[in-house]
């Protein structure tokens, strides 16, 4: 694989991770307030548009994030051709699955929030159901893990960036465990949920910068002749 190759893929990559952070930010500070309202349902109805434009966010997110595996595969394929399907299977399929399940059920709440008390009753279960985002976060866990592993066998980036992307993992699975298990409050925003959150948000943006300044290490990408397994 040519070097010019290997530079537009690292820095397609570095762009994808900033813009998915972006709009991931943009879909907190719009919905934040309304979802955790002690009225949530009242909270929709009255700022019905900041959840459209949220939800919406929330859908770019998914996508920009979708295509980092695709854009990415040619150069990991050859380092582990079944960590790299993996982490395809994982983010670009399960993962987006999940975003396009929290988008709709954030819609789905706008007609809800000015229905029928029967219509409500539906919403607030909705509301109270930790499932997809739970699920989500385990598939993210996942696919984040596979990533930082062919990174880190192929030396795709130094060691200490792909190290730290590894063991961050470890908070936001303790902020997972947390959120099932326990009474305390990790949710979005609170100081406990994002302290946890820190070590991997991070990571990802000095691996955006990084790979957008100095990208995957063609010489390691060449070392790889064929593509492992």
């Amino acid at each position: 694989m040519e070097s010019r190759a290997i530079k537009t893929i690292s820095r397609a990559v570095g762009i994808l991770y900033i813009l998915g952070t972006v709009f991931g930010l943009v879909s907190i500070v719009l919905t934040n307030s309304i979802l955790s309202s002690d009225n949530v349902l009242g909270s929709v109805n009255s700022h019905q548009t900041k959840l459209v434009l949220g939800a919406l966010a929330v859908l770019a997110m998914g996508l920009a994030l979708a295509m980092i595996p695709i854009v990415a595969y040619p150069v990991l394929s050859r380092s582990s051709t079944l960590l790299a399907r993996g982490y395809f299977l994982f983010r670009s399929v399960l993962e987006t699955v999940a975003y396009l399940l929290t988008t709709v059920g954030w819609l789905v709440l706008i007609p809800l929030s000015s229905s029928t008390d029967v219509a409500k009753v539906w919403g607030d279960t909705l509301i109270n159901s930790e499932g997809v985002a739970e699920a989500g976060s385990i598939v993210f866990l996942i696919g984040a893990s596979m990533f930082y592993l062919v990174l880190f066998r192929a030396k795709l980036v130094p060691r200490w960036l792909s190290s730290w992307g590894l063991l961050a993992v470890i908070p936001d699975l303790v902020l997972l465990f947390l959120g099932l298990f326990s009474t305390v409050d990790v949710s979005t925003g609170s100081t406990l949920g994002t302290v946890l959150e820190i070590p991997l948000a991070l990571q990802e943006m000095v691996l955006a910068v990084w790979l957008i300044a100095k990208g995957f290490d063609s010489r390691r990408v060449a070392l790889q002749e064929q593509p492992g397994s």
